[in-house]
């Protein structure tokens, strides 16, 4: 015995509109099905309810989205107002603190002097890769222009530590490693006043 399909779990809401007219057409004088239960009135009803809903959702999407438009169009304006008026009491302050406050303007701060980058954190090593190969990544430091990448066999041994890779990014894919061999890795941000502290040394078997 066969089935009635309705499939309404995959359609849209004008298809789900699309199939109420359907129905309501072919069951209409229907000479195999005379006395549907709900009514055909009641699809109708049913089907008008959920299309105007749906143009006024699409309505109050566009009426949304046009609000941010004018939002932003807005905030830009200001923006540029008060960039014009900042420049204004820049010019007749001369830069006196005191002048400045009373325009009700905030006081830049001087820059803090750099200092030395913060230490790398959470340093991981994946060799699922190419033989003979070594993944790294690490957390961004702030202020960092590069990253030193040193390796070892033996991280008990300060001058063991070989430098291997210097990369602008926060990873680095190592290479020409020999297959399983332990190896131990660690890396430093390097930024305008000079090198930070080494991270702690991550561990890995070269496959």
């Amino acid at each position: 015995m066969k089935q009635v399909k309705t499939g309404l779990s995959r359609l849209t809401v004008p298809e789900k509109v699309a199939l109420a007219e359907q129905l309501k057409t072919k069951l209409t004088g229907n000479a195999n099905f005379t006395t549907p239960v709900p009514t055909l009135a009641q699809i109708e009803a049913g089907r008008v309810t959920l299309n105007q809903a749906y143009v006024a959702k699409v309505v109050a999407r566009l009426n949304v989205n046009q609000a941010i438009v004018d939002e932003g169009a807005a905030s830009a304006a200001l923006d540029e107002l008060i960039t014009r008026l900042a420049a204004y009491v820049q010019a007749q302050s001369a830069g006196d603190e005191a002048k400045i406050v009373t325009s009700g303007f905030g006081v830049r701060n001087a820059p803090a002097p750099v200092g030395l980058p913060a230490q790398p954190g959470n340093l991981r090593a994946a060799t699922k890769g190419a033989s003979g190969t070594a993944n790294l990544s690490w957390e961004p430091v702030r202020g960092a222009a590069s990253y030193e990448v040193q390796l070892t066999a033996d991280p008990g041994t300060e001058a063991s530590w070989q430098p291997t890779a210097t990369v602008t990014k926060s990873s680095a894919l190592l290479t020409d490693l020999e297959p399983a061999s332990k190896c131990w890795f660690r890396v430093r941000a390097i930024g305008a006043a000079g090198a930070g502290a080494w991270s702690d040394p991550s561990f890995k078997i070269v496959q």
